[in-house]
């Protein structure tokens, strides 16, 4: 039977308390809130699959749009938006860390230089990241010590007359034990690095061989890079600055 809708004011099929069946579904939604909730729980469990096929078909008819809502929504509220994806994340820790392993092996290069580059421009929270793994993995860090000592003995020591010749052609350079690479004194601090290091190939050999103080040789880490300046250069470096 057919009346006028006191709600919308269209002829439609009546439904009840004279309204149709739109205006009656949302009356009764806001009247019964929770039997509403629980109703559409209920639909969408037992239609996981045609939710699914609509979602997708919705999507990729309205790609753009949806991209662009998405992201002025990130844009104006930032503060909202990290915390669902924490949450997200803890909800999900087992499916991301699926997903990140299958990203890392099929990107493996792209995610590489990402981190790189992401590590130089963010050198501060990279040592934070550092000294907190260090201090929630002691039993890996030793594994990892043992490793390093393993492989070093493998390739075998620096001969203790080639750190002779690199202290005493330092103490030449300068007058002081130095730095190659900041050129402060390191006397009570200095470590021998190797130019080449040795997981890339290098060896111990005199010429493979520099004085860096504890820090510069820890921001170098596996970089290959000769920091070692001439005789020559630095005495002509000397006569500059007298001058």
């Amino acid at each position: 039977m057919e009346k006028i809708c006191r709600e919308c004011g269209q002829l439609k099929q009546h439904e009840a308390h004279g309204l149709c069946r739109t205006c009656y579904s949302q009356w009764w939604k806001k009247q019964n809130p929770e039997r509403a909730k629980q109703h559409n729980r209920n639909w969408k469990t037992k239609n996981q699959e045609k939710i699914k096929k609509y979602s997708k078909e919705y999507y990729h008819k309205n790609k753009e749009i949806i991209k662009q809502k998405s992201l002025n929504y990130v844009l104006n509220h930032p503060d909202k938006y990290k915390k669902r994806q924490k949450k997200w994340r803890e909800k999900n820790k087992e499916r991301l860390n699926k997903y990140s392993r299958k990203y890392y092996h099929s990107h493996k290069q792209k995610h590489l230089l990402y981190v790189k580059r992401w590590r130089k421009n963010n050198p501060e929270k990279t040592r934070e990241i550092a000294k907190n793994w260090r201090e929630a993995n002691p039993e890996k860090v030793k594994k990892m010590k043992k490793i390093c000592d393993f492989k070093r003995r493998l390739t075998g020591y620096i001969i203790s007359k080639a750190r002779e010749n690199i202290i005493n052609n330092n103490l030449f350079k300068y007058g002081n034990i130095v730095c190659e690479k900041c050129k402060k004194p390191c006397e009570d601090n200095y470590h021998f690095d190797h130019i080449v290091p040795l997981s890339r190939g290098g060896d111990h050999s005199q010429s493979n061989l520099q004085i860096l103080c504890a820090s510069c040789n820890r921001k170098k880490y596996t970089k290959i890079a000769n920091y070692k300046q001439s005789v020559l250069n630095q005495q002509n470096l000397i006569r500059d600055q007298e001058a």
